[in-house]
């Protein structure tokens, strides 16, 4: 049996869990602005104050704690834009892109942990663009979040919600490193209208 001692009222695993949380914070900060590649496990651990032992007693390598850092700054701009778009009466695809783009806009930390690493041809973070992708068609379904969808969406809904997700990914990618200047406004309407055309029909059998 193990056992575990509670320190000022605190348990052991309660522990674990804010070192773990203290580190994947450091990730945040350091990953997000200097990127996957740049960063050292002892560099993670001096900005969160922690040592190398913890750093292993909550990651089994780098590659686990790069892939939590990331998983992390999802949760962070999903409920960000999840605020944003909380209170608009009418969800349209044009307050949902001005949700996404003003919080990458508005924290770069992200667009370097969502965006240009794993989309990138040589980021250290590349196997993470499949999983973002899929979170990016559960958590934000053709447009329609978890809390405002009513039923259970079929096969040609997903097939429409991983068309959105690509092309707006893709977009966006090509935006943040410069591949066309356009500004805020004028990216979020013609984001908007793309959505609008590829959400506007079924998709055909072929």
């Amino acid at each position: 049996m193990t056992v575990t001692r509670s320190y000022r009222g605190v348990s052991a695993a309660d522990r674990r869990t804010e070192r773990r949380a203290r580190l994947v914070a450091a990730g945040i900060e350091l990953l997000g602005t200097r990127g996957a590649a740049g960063v050292s496990i002892a560099e993670v651990c001096a900005e969160a104050a922690l040592t190398k032992r913890y750093f292993y007693e909550g990651f089994a390598s780098y590659e686990e704690f790069a892939a939590a850092v990331v998983a992390e700054a999802a949760d962070i701009f999903a409920d960000r834009v999840g605020k944003l778009v909380a209170d608009s009466v009418e969800l349209t695809s044009r307050v949902t892109t001005a949700a996404m783009v003003r919080t990458l806009v508005g924290d770069p930390r992200l667009v370097r942990l969502l965006v240009v690493e794993p989309f990138g041809a040589d980021g250290s973070l590349a196997d993470q663009r499949r999983l973002l992708i899929l979170r990016a068609v559960e958590d934000g379904l053709v447009l329609a979040p978890r809390s405002r969808r009513v039923g259970t969406p079929g096969p040609e809904q997903r097939f429409i919600a991983h068309a959105v997700a690509g092309a707006v990914t893709e977009v966006l990618v090509a935006w943040f490193a410069g591949a066309f200047v356009l500004s805020e406004d004028r990216l979020i309407d013609l984001v908007a209208g793309l959505i609008d055309r590829i959400t506007s029909g079924q998709p055909r059998a072929i």
